[in-house]
């Protein structure tokens, strides 16, 4: 069976475009939420370099840090629901 290299890439590079798409998007919704109530998003830069962060500590599979804001409860949550639902099919 041949893999086709170009298709591979192609798919790897929209997979990349589509992660950085919600990492900007999710990064501005958190901004939104929680700029007025805490004092560590006091500027979008400060929700990007959280999303980072937390896109970091996802795809390393580093889920033991506290939880400290209700944005970050939220998105724990949905993933967690989400990865349990794929195991169970």
């Amino acid at each position: 069976m041949k893999v086709n290299f170009d298709l591979c890439l192609q798919e790897l590079v929209t997979a990349w475009y589509i992660g950085f798409l919600v990492l900007i998007f999710s990064s501005f919704l958190v901004y939104l939420v929680e700029n007025k109530s805490n004092k560590e998003f006091a500027t979008y830069a400060d929700a990007l370099w959280w999303g980072t962060v937390s896109l970091g500590k996802i795809c390393s599979s580093d889920c033991q840090s506290l939880v400290k804001t209700q944005s970050e409860q939220w998105i724990q949550f949905l993933l967690l629901k989400e990865m349990t639902h794929k195991n169970s099919s």
